[in-house]
């Protein structure tokens, strides 16, 4: 008999913009260190857009110094590739059609909240299952495995 992780194959995706300047580094080590499986593919969507809504308000940082922490995720091989959020209107189009069955469903909710740049994550990738996760969210290993 095999194991579920031998059946198939899992990507994990999580999303990164700006206002995930000031915790993502650490919160994805800590992410894939806790979740300890042997992923398919580890990929972030990063999201170059202004933040709207909601996300207004919140600290950020520079582009730039998100990518470069990225990019040393990479090289350290804690993720495996960053795709970056295209913002052209007919790849926007294509994918939320796909998702919602047609394309004039704006790209963020009332309130500034991700739609399109999800649904983008989800496209990119390529294992049987996709764990989408927030990029603020923990997870914590029984006090037994640590």
């Amino acid at each position: 008999m095999t194991t579920l992780e031998q059946q198939y194959t899992v990507s994990f995706t999580t999303n990164a913009c700006v206002t995930d300047n000031p915790f993502m580094e650490k919160t994805l080590r800590s992410m894939l260190r806790s979740l300890n499986y042997p992923f398919h593919e580890k990929l972030v969507a990063l999201d170059i857009g202004k933040p709207a809504g909601k996300y207004l308000e919140r600290q950020t940082g520079q582009i730039e110094e998100l990518r470069t922490k990225l990019d040393q995720l990479r090289t350290e091989g804690i993720i495996n590739r960053v795709d970056e959020v295209p913002w052209d209107e007919a790849i926007q189009r294509s994918v939320l059609k796909k998702y919602f069955g047609r394309d004039d469903i704006e790209v963020k909710d009332f309130d500034g909240a991700p739609i399109y740049q999800y649904f983008f994550a989800l496209e990119q990738c390529t294992g049987d299952y996709i764990l989408h996760v927030d990029s603020d969210v923990l997870f914590c290993p029984e006090a037994s495995s640590s």
